[in-house]
């Protein structure tokens, strides 16, 4: 028995597994199922990809109504704490969306 690198995910994997612990890749599956495997690899990528982007825009929503409602004093701190909301969550829906057009876009072979 070796320790060898799985095909699909990279990991290292024992030589006598039929398929990989980590991904479920099996060797023995052929191109068909490494295609599967890939497409299922950019869709489950792409859907945590479309989460943070809904995430970051409940937050925005969130500190957008904080920043709002902040009692008009920029000193409270429903005012201050809506403003680094609100900062907070345009940087992470840009980040977001530029990770799903970085991949859309220059990662076609992952």
């Amino acid at each position: 028995m070796a320790i060898v690198k799985c095909g699909a995910c990279g990991k290292q994997k024992s030589s006598k597994a039929p398929a990989c612990p980590h991904c479920g890749f099996n060797p023995e599956g052929g191109l068909e199922q490494l295609e599967k495997h890939q497409a299922k690899k950019r869709r489950d990528s792409l859907h945590r990809q479309n989460m943070l982007q809904m995430f970051a825009v409940v937050i925005l929503l969130v500190g957008g109504y904080m920043w709002w409602h902040g009692s008009g004093d920029p000193q409270s701190w429903q005012f201050q704490l809506g403003r680094f909301t609100l900062v907070a969550a345009i940087l992470l829906y840009a980040y977001a969306r530029g990770l799903s057009l970085w991949q859309k876009y220059f990662n076609k072979d992952k």
